[in-house]
């Protein structure tokens, strides 16, 4: 097995099998969806997938395609790519086969290709993701001397589930029908559907899919196990596509998934692409690289009227888009990079959910619920909202939506508002119970909370101060009254900080005050 290095020149196919599943790939679509996997090949987590498809974007995120297996034939000897996990078996084996690897989220066509060594032949494997849509295609180039027989067999293999979820055998198969080369295969007899289908080219060429339904058992997730979680599934195969040739071959691989109630999502015809499609890593500087990698997290909301609009996914695989993640990582995802009006739609579609006061702390995954259980939310709204008035936003936007909603965050704060947050006589934030979690050090079980930080939190408390003088700055022009009023404030807030959270004794501040009480935890939440 080959060597390739990393862009900081870390071996990625050194250090043997394990190394590699602990190396983990991602591409995305831009609507909540992706694929991912480990550089083997073998999944790993239960949210490691092919087609990961949300069902109202960027959430409710279905998996569809959790892997494939190649069988490959040169001259009647067969190799298998594919490499799965099996209570400490694996089988088969082909990253014993992988010479090379690379990834690329590049926003227009994000892909990730493997090359294998196979018996005198050379198969490269590149996974792309159509951008903003439901789709998956794998292409593989086969490249053989002349005259060589060349056989190729893929085998998709279906966990039609939620991706929180495990699939378990059953009885039968799920419904499926098949025409010529497209076969569809539905979860439930409602929906939703994944559309499958191949072509292929080369000499004599010519591609069919055998109906063969059957299920693959015990597949381990190892990770899953390492959570003390629930660990293996079952995954199943509608049957394979079987492509047969002379010399090299090219051979695409389709998988679209389909949330339409009548299963409009048909996919249409189109020539076959090159493997090549969709270019190459090039010579890409640590920036650029970042700065693909950043780009995944930005993703489409998807609204009952009107277009979807911009948002930030906290985190992949399962995280939606929260408040505070959204807010902490705006400036450098959007407004860094020059993205202003999808800056400026996040910023409006958290807005327009503001309820008492507080900016939602997180979307439900399910449904069109909100969670507000948090201080900080609003407060790293604020920051983020007057970093993108510097940066040259919409001065409209800013006077219409954004500057309201700012202040409806300071006076709610100051008039009390749910969850026991409000402003205490010594101008500092207030907040909670001991039933509460409202910092982003929000780890609770039942009625357990792990970190208790109910009081006057130190971040928050400065997070606090930085929304009074960024707002009392920015509404000066057009409000001055109020402007005064948020600075006059913000000077008790500075002189109160001082007295409530500096530790003389350890040279450093309290992580919490309350009722004559100070933490002297040292964490990180000070550094704010």
């Amino acid at each position: 097995m080959a060597t390739m290095e990393a862009s900081n020149g870390t071996p990625l196919l050194s250090g043997g099998l394990e190394a590699m599943l602990k190396r983990e790939w991602l591409i995305t679509n831009g609507r909540g969806g992706y694929a991912s996997s480990t550089i083997a090949g073998v999944p790993t987590r239960r949210y490691h997938g092919l087609l990961v498809a949300a069902a109202r974007p960027p959430l409710e995120r279905w998996l569809f395609l959790s892997g494939v297996l190649e069988r490959v034939g040169v001259n009647g000897r067969f190799s298998e790519a594919a490499t799965f996990e099996f209570d400490k078996t694996f089988h088969p084996q082909g990253y014993q086969l992988l010479t090379d690897f690379a990834v690329s989220n590049n926003a227009e066509m994000p892909w990730v290709r493997f090359t294998y060594a196979i018996e005198g032949a050379t198969m490269t494997k590149r996974i792309v993701l159509i951008r903003d849509r439901d789709e998956v295609c794998i292409r593989y180039r086969v490249e053989a001397p002349p005259g060589t027989l060349v056989s190729f067999n893929l085998l998709p293999f279906l966990a039609m589930r939620d991706f929180h979820a495990l699939t378990r055998s059953f009885d039968g198969s799920y419904p499926l029908t098949q025409v010529d080369n497209l076969v569809a295969v539905d979860a439930f007899k409602t929906g939703p559907r994944v559309w499958l289908t191949a072509d292929s080219r080369g000499h004599e060429a010519k591609t069919v899919f055998e109906v063969q339904p059957q299920w693959w058992r015990q597949f381990e997730h190892r990770e899953e196990a390492a959570r003390g979680l629930d660990h293996n599934e079952d995954l199943f195969v509608p049957g394979w596509f079987k492509v047969l040739g002379a010399g090299s071959l090219e051979v695409e691989f389709r998988a679209v998934a389909d949330f339409t109630s009548d299963f409009s999502g048909r996919p249409e015809p189109r020539p076959l692409e090159s493997v090549d499609a969709g270019g190459s890593i090039g010579t890409l500087s640590v920036e650029e690289r970042l700065r693909e990698a950043a780009g995944a997290f930005v993703v489409s909301r998807k609204r009952a009227e009107g277009p979807s609009l911009t948002t930030i996914l906290a985190g992949y695989h399962w995280f939606g888009d929260w408040g505070r993640d959204t807010f902490i990582a705006l400036p450098g995802l959007l407004i860094e990079t020059g993205r202003l009006v999808e800056a400026r739609q996040v910023l409006e579609v958290f807005a327009s959910a503001q309820q008492d006061g507080l900016i939602p702390n997180r979307f439900s995954d399910y449904g069109d619920g909100r969670d507000y259980n948090s201080v900080d939310a609003s407060l790293w709204f604020v920051h983020a909202a007057d970093a993108y008035a510097a940066a040259g936003g919409d001065d409209g936007c800013w006077r219409d939506k954004l500057g309201p909603a700012c202040e409806r965050v300071v006076e709610a704060f100051l008039a009390g508002t749910k969850f026991n947050i409000h402003v205490d006589g010594d101008g500092l934030v207030i907040c909670g119970d001991a039933s509460t979690q409202l910092t982003w050090m929000d780890a609770k079980c039942g009625d357990t909370v792990f970190t208790p930080r109910h009081g006057k939190p130190v971040e928050i408390n400065a997070l606090w101060y930085n929304a009074l003088r960024l707002l009392s700055r920015r509404i000066s022009a057009y409000d001055p009254d109020r402007a005064s009023r948020y600075g006059q404030l913000a000077g008790r807030v500075e002189q109160s900080f001082r007295r409530a959270f500096w530790n003389d004794k350890c040279r450093c501040l309290y992580d919490v005050v309350r009722d004559g009480w100070a933490d002297p935890a040292v964490r990180p939440n000070q550094i704010f």
